[in-house]
């Protein structure tokens, strides 16, 4: 029987994909009272039984509480379950969760035992799992989907995304390709509900402002198309004005390259709910082994200085808490950047100690007119996202 031996921490993804390479007949996780505590051995067992296709035998570890200040308490656990176990069995012992002291006590147990094979994981090849004592890489050919990357960090997701036609779709390119300098008008109170429910025909000079007079007859042309009325806009209309078309022209653009940029499971609109409250992501996909989001921004945010939209996109990130999660912001505004579309003083560090990247309105409207130029448009996703994976 093959038999697995893990150290559970926080980061559970690196631990689940080495489970799913090997397919070992039962796998053991050696745990803390912290790990235990924070539920990460449910969270771990939960996903692996959904899987319908592979179903190890997960016994109860509960008992296997390691002290992480003493590799000696890791190496006694695992000496102690192999000679238990018995038999001619064949042993995985993977030494890349848990702290420095786990992994010592379980490298040492690994050495001083027949048939064992000590596998690790680097976090600069995250797809691959190299046996410490021929430094043979073996590499990860499957898929981790969105909503297992979300489960194993303990979040529920929600996917709220609305399929737009190739009319809207165009539509969104079309405002991306001048996108309003200013926020667009925004309604409050009992007249931002009129707005929404009965359309927006009594603020045409508000739209005039706000909007070229091209781009109005565009959106009323698609409304008219799609069964709404062009002398007013819908509900529909409303929100895709206020900033709903920089999501779609985002979902749209990163859709259609997503096989050159090496991207799966795209999804608009997606609420993920933790124990700490709840966050919409804008469009989230995964790319590789790295989960990435894109927050937009449209208008001028004038209420929000750049700091802020910093600020509170990392606050999200935060809470996913995982090493491989990337947050990106694609803005209209000038708060992030002077009048040469170059970050504004201070961003651009902050931007890279939270792991996050920008997209300006500049760089916007230069991807909507690369739409149908694979290099150019691949060139352009490529430097925002942050390169291959």
């Amino acid at each position: 029987m093959k038999q697995m031996i893990c150290l559970l921490s926080e980061q559970l993804v690196p631990t689940y994909l080495a489970i799913q390479h090997y397919r070992p007949q039962r796998v053991w996780r050696i745990l803390t009272e912290k790990t235990l505590q924070e539920g990460r051995d449910r969270l771990l067992c939960e996903e692996l039984a959904r899987n319908a296709a592979y179903a190890p035998e997960l016994p109860d570890c509960s008992g296997l509480i390691a002290k992480p200040t003493h590799y000696t308490s890791t190496h006694k656990i695992i000496t102690r379950l192999i000679e238990k176990q018995g038999g001619d069995h064949e042993w995985l012992i993977n030494v890349t969760g848990g702290n420095k002291m786990m992994a010592i006590g379980a490298a040492i147990a690994g050495t001083q035992h027949p048939n064992v094979s000590l596998i690790y994981t680097d976090i600069e090849q995250p797809d691959a799992f190299i046996n410490a004592q021929t430094g043979v890489a073996e590499r990860w050919s499957g898929h981790l989907s969105l909503d297992e990357f979300l489960k194993l960090y303990g979040f529920r997701s929600e996917d709220k995304s609305v399929r737009y036609d190739a009319q809207w779709t165009a539509l969104a390119r079309e405002f991306a390709q001048s996108p309003p300098l200013r926020a667009p008008f925004s309604l409050t109170g009992d007249a931002h509900k009129r707005a929404e429910h009965a359309g927006l025909k009594n603020y045409a000079s508000q739209l005039h402002r706000d909007f070229p007079a091209p781009l109005i007859d565009q959106l009323n042309a698609v409304l008219t198309a799609t069964g709404g009325n062009a002398s007013e806009l819908s509900g529909g209309g409303y929100q895709f004005m206020q900033g709903l078309w920089l999501e779609v022209f985002m979902h749209d653009v990163v859709s259609k390259y997503a096989a050159d940029l090496g991207l799966h499971d795209i999804r608009q609109g997606l609420n993920i709910h933790h124990d700490g409250g709840e966050s919409n992501l804008d469009t989230a996909f995964m790319r590789g082994l790295d989960f990435c989001y894109i927050e937009c921004k449209s208008g001028a945010q004038a209420a929000k200085s750049g700091n802020d939209q910093i600020e509170e996109t990392a606050g999200t990130l935060s809470r996913i808490r995982a090493l491989r999660a990337k947050a990106l912001i694609a803005t209209t505004g000038a708060n992030l950047v002077d009048d040469r579309g170059r970050l504004a003083d201070g961003a651009k560090a902050r931007l890279g100690e939270a792991r996050m990247n920008i997209m300006t309105r500049r760089q916007i409207i230069a991807l909507a007119n690369a739409y149908d130029n694979k290099e150019l448009a691949v060139s352009i996703l490529n430097n925002f996202i942050g390169g291959r994976p």
